[in-house]
């Protein structure tokens, strides 16, 4: 009995875009994350990627207030990773001109009651911005990709790739 070896490549694209009106450029440390030829785990085990870290840098004319928004096809609440698993975005820590600060999160006309504690999950169709104006805002970025035991069910290689899209604002 032949032993097959499945392997899924994986990759993640991140893709940052300022307004031409806006005052704001994002750029993002690293515009590709690459997670390799994955292997199967034990069966009936979900895989869990290493977790990745990704700066994102918002610079703005003075007296702007720097913020994001985040956008992925097709995503209703979470962020597919190639049709077969999910990719988990994390705000990790936060600095504007150098000091930590707690980003709002702003939904519709108005920003949320309270900054977002901790690290919180980064959504399709969210935006964020900062508690006040600033030059620079630098956000870590950290990136949790999993799939289900299912993704392994593929006979030859199977590659998985996501497009995010990161706006300034």
């Amino acid at each position: 009995m032949k032993k097959t070896t499945v392997a899924v490549v994986a990759l993640l694209w991140l893709g940052a875009a300022c307004v031409a009106q806006a005052q704001c450029e994002a750029k993002l440390g690293q515009a590709r994350v690459d997670y390799g030829v994955l292997r199967s785990p034990a069966p009936r085990e979900q895989w869990q990627g290493p977790v990745r870290e990704v700066l994102l840098t918002v610079a703005c004319d003075r007296g702007e207030r720097p913020g994001f928004h985040l956008q992925a096809p097709d995503a209703a609440g979470a962020i597919s990773f190639g049709g077969l698993g999910e990719i988990v975005l994390t705000l990790g820590d936060t600095l504007l001109d150098g000091r930590p600060v707690a980003l709002l999160r702003r939904a519709g006309r108005g920003d949320s009651a309270e900054p977002a504690g901790g690290y919180p999950p980064v959504n399709p169709g969210d935006t964020w911005v900062a508690p006040g104006p600033g030059r620079w805002l630098q956000v870590q970025l950290l990136i949790d990709a999993k799939l289900p035991p299912q993704a392994w069910q593929v006979r030859d290689e199977q590659p998985l790739s996501t497009e995010l899209v990161i706006r300034a604002l």
